[in-house]
């Protein structure tokens, strides 16, 4: 830290990261050889600024720039070998490079003034320049429906990449926000913002976010406290989507399927991968960046001098998820022709996903006893999807759809909406700051977890797989340190304020 003179002061922050695995995706049903070792190192260096500009009005700027570099490659050079519900050998295919260059930009004026602070500012959460070099899957994959397929070399599945998997592209993220602090009353405040994101590829210019949210104490003793709030949130499609509509336009990179190949060469004499119709992404013509509305309500009440309990309610609505389909898929009953015989998949990447959810948070935290402090969580969640429209296909957050069924290649049925409830209960117990050497405990049950809905369902003629997701347990677990507490800076660290 630096400080430059009496308004302004400084910091630069260094941070270096380097993991490895090797090997990694090995064990249960695959074997290995279909292993593959990654390793992942990343640098950066932040600058952080604060200036009084006057005593009404602050200046705080921050930027971020940092590296990562994170390569693949597969243990052996062979071609794949998936055979359902018994083993996964041959070599990983999973050979790729990534590295990515990343800077970030906020700029933020506070101005106060009465019962009024107003913030306003610019915000670039990624300007990146990413480079992705894919030679994943060039030797091929098959796919076995059994054991008894395997034995008897009667693959129903071959999928191959060719061609160059070399993408360098700038992505583009930048944002504006306003946001008014208004404390009404001693016992009311509110705060009203609004927000605009925008980002490069998706054409898409109109999104403006407003938000609210307010906190109001009952009584004047300030033990109990509600607050409530609600906002419209857009998200950003990350890399991947970016780089798959470079690639896969039908000429730089293609991804070939095959169904009911030969084995051990998938393909009839004097022919190969070219022969075959190549596969392209592309975006819906009136593609939207997915939108989320959250509100949420809670009531925090002080039980103790220096414990609160809280319950808090949140619904989630999101609208135009991104989801993807193969619009070129064979049609029924017969499935056996594409509409456009010149092309192979055709992955359209859309908007039209709708997601519902809520959530019930039952929190305690504070001090246990003068030794002891604590926190408890209780959530309960449920979570719904469904997809607008009637003739949706193979439905999946922006990946390749093609379903590859044991009876060869097809288009999934309309999918059942998706429902999945969660419960989850987390507890840690740890000694106040200054008082005791002592453990600290931390438990978690795992989630539950209860799905219900089916992905897609077969088509007529194949293997009647039920698909049906089930209950599932996540793992718990319980974690035991001894630490040496001490007291950290004013309302900050274990003794600060429960309430704050």
């Amino acid at each position: 830290n630096h400080q430059r003179g009496d308004d302004t002061t400084m910091s630069v922050t260094f941070s270096y990261q380097d993991q490895s695995k090797v090997p990694q995706d090995v064990g249960g049903v695959t074997l290995p050889s279909a292993g593959s070792n990654w390793s992942f190192s990343q640098w950066s260096v932040t600058y952080n600024q604060q200036t009084i500009i006057k005593p009404t009005l602050l200046n705080q700027i921050r930027l971020f720039y940092g590296e990562e570099l994170e390569p693949t490659t597969s243990i052996i050079p062979a071609r794949k070998l998936v055979v359902l519900d018994a083993f996964t050998g041959g070599g990983a295919q999973n050979d790729q490079l990534r590295t990515e260059h990343h800077v970030t930009l906020i700029e933020m004026l506070t101005w106060s003034k009465g019962r009024h602070t107003l913030k306003a500012g610019v915000n670039i959460p990624d300007w990146s320049r990413r480079r992705f070099d894919d030679n994943t899957n060039t030797r091929g994959t098959f796919y076995f429906s059994s054991l008894d397929a395997y034995a008897t070399s009667r693959p129903y599945s071959f999928i191959q990449q060719v061609g160059n998997g070399h993408v360098t592209f700038l992505e583009k993220v930048v944002g504006g926000f306003v946001q008014d602090e208004i404390r009404v009353s001693p016992r009311l405040s509110a705060s009203l913002g609004l927000r605009y994101d925008w980002q490069n590829y998706f054409h898409d210019d109109n999104n403006v976010g407003p938000r609210a949210s307010f906190a109001f104490a009952p009584r004047a003793d300030g033990k109990t406290v509600i607050r409530g709030g609600a906002g419209i949130f857009y998200d950003r499609t990350g890399p991947r989507p970016i780089q798959d509509l470079i690639r896969y336009n039908g000429v730089q990179q293609i991804k070939y399927v095959v169904t009911d190949p030969g084995y051990p060469d998938p393909f009839p004499p004097g022919q190969g991968p070219a022969t075959e119709p190549p596969g392209i992404v592309q975006l819906a013509p009136n593609v939207q960046l997915p939108s989320t509305f959250l509100y949420s309500a809670s009531v925090e009440r002080q039980v103790a001098k220096a414990t609160v309990a809280s319950i808090t309610y949140t619904g989630t609505r999101g609208y135009h998820q991104f989801l993807s389909r193969d619009i070129n898929a064979p049609p029924p009953p017969l499935y056996l022709h594409r509409p456009d015989p010149t092309s192979g998949v055709v992955r359209e990447i859309e908007s039209r996903g709708k997601l519902v959810g809520q959530s019930l948070q039952v929190t305690l935290r504070g001090q246990l006893t003068r030794y002891l402090n604590t926190s408890a969580q209780y959530t309960l969640s449920q979570t719904s999807e469904r997809y607008v429209g009637d003739q949706l296909d193979a439905p999946e957050c922006l990946r390749p759809l093609t379903r590859i069924w044991p009876c060869g290649l097809r288009s999934a049925a309309p999918p059942r909406p998706l429902r999945d409830a969660e419960s989850r209960a987390v507890a840690q117990f740890r000694p106040r700051a200054g008082r005791v050497l002592g453990p600290t405990l931390l438990h978690d049950d795992g989630s539950r977890r209860f799905q219900h809905g089916r992905w897609q369902r077969p088509p007529t003629g194949c293997s009647p797989q039920q698909l049906e997701r089930p209950g599932l347990r996540g793992p718990g677990s319980s974690l035991v340190a001894r630490i040496v507490p001490r007291p950290g800076p004013e309302g900050i660290g274990p003794d600060a304020d429960p309430g704050g």
